[in-house]
């Protein structure tokens, strides 16, 4: 041993491997950073660290056997009496190099996905596809007898009963929003399983006295629309009593499907998040108002969440869904009466960690965990990647989480697994507007125009009343010449809600600059400047749609200095600025500054 690490010395075989190494790890480094503004796919970094991992033998063995010296490539030792000359030991290291970088880029590009459009294999957040036998539609239980002012408690035994389903292996419970919106326009049951690809629908009704609540369920087959099964659950009003049924109906439908419930998660199934029940009817109306999304809306759900905590200070659901709702406030950029986004990431950090050190098997304390770390740490997204992941294991059938989830990916150029993330999103809740809208940014990324309208196209259809899918149709409808089209888009998201106001004027500008009208553009350009919380500042969308009409209104200088001033100078900046409203200005070196600077994979 001793005299082969004495040869090893003597042939300068650790030199070698060492100068190799560094040499490597700086071509790595500028492959991964250059390539991708070339506009070549991951593929290309991939191909490059592969060639460099198969010369790392081939060198390392080169060395041993020949001496680089003043007099070009001589063999050493034993071999000198063989001879070798220049061209035979570079013809002989390139095929040795080629023959092993394909078999080494074969497998670094196992576990990567094509670019939007392609094939791609699943991440190991997304779930793999369960037979439509196992799909469960869950449509919102109606409630009876106590008005609409008993929507929200109806609602909340809804989504309990879709996270104790989730608990069950084997079985894909569909987001009630996905059978919400066909059963308002008059689906059958029957109907909403085959337009969602459910083999069973499962509905029911809550109806809530003073002191007794009455739960009624029923599980249908679509095909047939059989009732497989049907219970009727009277108890007196208590969570309790809330949290039995709910079990027992999760058990009861799993039952019939031949579902097994996860070891993991046995222990949660029935487990009452909190034994008050004024705690638990103010989480269920602060639940009603979340899904809202609306600034208003949110803030009302804020205040829900934090009576449930002062009521019962091991309120673990209510601390975690709280902070969630200041993690969009920042990550929507809405303003908080009385609080910066600073102050809400720390709030929302500590309710969030308070949350898991109470119960760490919480899928709604790690969602918020890693959405409050997201917020927290904007030029770093994937380090809240693990926390998503771990509220995916605890919880399978959250649309939210996958959703998030993509957001975060998509955040750091890993773009096909964030295209798969939304899909598995949307799997469970094909109604998400939300969800499609980033689906159609990927596409317009790649100017893939037909693709892109395509998915804002099925936005729009599922989401009317939501102005941000309107605004951005009209962006897209401005690209591809469509400015009438464009105009109307924009009308109809400042007639939906015009309190964020930007992006819709921000398109109205650029389709009235491309229709001739300039004192009409030039005015909804100032209109939306003023709609500006910090016009020193401006934010990363509204650097997305006030610098692309900038950039169309032929005002290229003055683009360049609002894309300079948007703050933070974040991931999402990053992707905004990848958008082809900017490629007039693209090659400008003030614009590849900024575009550089929020990379997240240069940190």
């Amino acid at each position: 041993m001793g005299d082969l690490f004495r040869q090893l010395r003597q042939r300068k075989v650790f030199r070698t491997a060492t100068i190799y190494l560094v040499a490597a790890w700086g071509i790595v480094e500028v492959a991964t950073t250059v390539l991708p503004l070339l506009g070549l796919g991951d593929w290309a970094a991939r191909l490059v660290l592969a060639i460099v991992a198969a010369g790392f033998p081939v060198a390392v063995g080169l060395s041993w056997f020949l001496e680089v010296g003043r007099g070009g490539v001589t063999a050493t030792g034993a071999e000198a009496g063989r001879g070798v000359r220049v061209g035979q030991a570079a013809l002989l290291a390139s095929a040795v190099i080629a023959g092993l970088a394909i078999p080494t880029f074969l497998f670094l590009n196992r576990g990567s996905g094509p670019e939007v459009g392609q094939s791609a294999q699943a991440s190991s957040a997304v779930p793999d596809a369960v037979r439509q036998d196992r799909t469960v539609a869950v449509v919102p239980f109606r409630s009876v007898g106590g008005g609409e002012e008993n929507a929200w408690f109806s609602d909340g035994i809804t989504e309990e009963i879709v996270l104790a389903l989730s608990r069950f292996d084997d079985l894909r419970v569909l987001s009630p929003a996905a059978a919400a919106t066909l059963a308002a326009s008059g689906a059958s049951p029957a109907e909403i399983g085959s337009a969602l690809g459910a083999g069973h629908v499962l509905t029911g009704t809550v109806r809530r006295a003073e002191s007794d609540v009455r739960i009624v369920a029923a599980l249908r087959d679509s095909e047939t629309d059989d009732v497989s099964w049907t219970d009727q659950f009277d108890r007196a009003l208590t969570v309790e009593n809330i949290f039995d049924v709910q079990a027992q109906v999760a058990t009861a439908v799993a039952g019939q499907l031949q579902a097994t419930l996860a070891p993991a998660r046995a222990g949660h199934l029935g487990v009452v998040p909190t034994s008050d029940l004024e705690a638990f009817d103010h989480y269920l109306r602060g639940n009603y108002e979340l899904v809202r999304r609306t600034p208003a809306s949110v803030a009302r759900a804020v205040s829900e969440y934090r009576i449930a905590s002062e009521i019962d200070a091991e309120f673990t659901a209510a601390q975690a869904r709280e902070a969630y709702a200041y993690a969009l406030f920042i990550d929507w950029e809405w303003s908080f009466p009385g609080a910066s986004a600073g102050e809400l990431v720390s709030r929302g950090g500590s309710l969030a960690q308070a949350a898991l050190a109470r119960d760490s098997a919480s899928a709604d304390a790690w969602l918020a965990a890693a959405y409050v770390g997201l917020m927290a740490e904007r030029d770093a997204p994937q380090n809240s990647l693990p926390a998503f992941e771990r509220s995916l294991a605890l919880n399978p059938s959250s649309p939210e989480a996958y959703h998030q989830y993509g957001q975060t990916l998509m955040q750091i150029g890993r773009f096909s697994e964030a295209a798969l993330a939304y899909h598995a999103a949307l799997a469970l809740d094909p109604t998400r507007a939300m969800t499609l809208v980033p689906l159609s940014g990927l596409a317009a990324r790649t100017h893939d125009w037909v693709g892109a309208r395509r998915w804002i196209d099925s936005a729009v259809a599922v989401g009317p009343g939501v102005p941000y899918a309107w605004a951005l149709r009209g962006n897209i409808r401005n690209a591809g010449g469509d400015h009438e089209g464009a105009l109307a888009d924009a009308n109809r998201a400042l007639e939906i809600d015009p309190s964020y106001s930007i992006p819709a004027r921000s398109v109205l500008a650029a389709a009235l600059h491309a229709s001739g009208d300039e004192s009409a553009a030039a005015r909804e350009l100032d209109l939306a400047l003023t709609g500006l919380a910090d016009p020193e500042r401006p934010g990363q969308t509204d650097a997305l749609f006030l610098g692309g009409a900038l950039v169309a209104m032929g005002r290229l200088d003055d683009a360049l200095t609002l894309v300079e001033s948007a703050q933070p100078r974040s991931a999402w900046l990053w992707f905004y600025l990848q958008h082809p409203d900017f490629d007039a200005i693209r090659g400008d070196l003030r614009f590849a500054a900024v575009l550089s600077d929020a990379d997240p994979r240069s940190r």
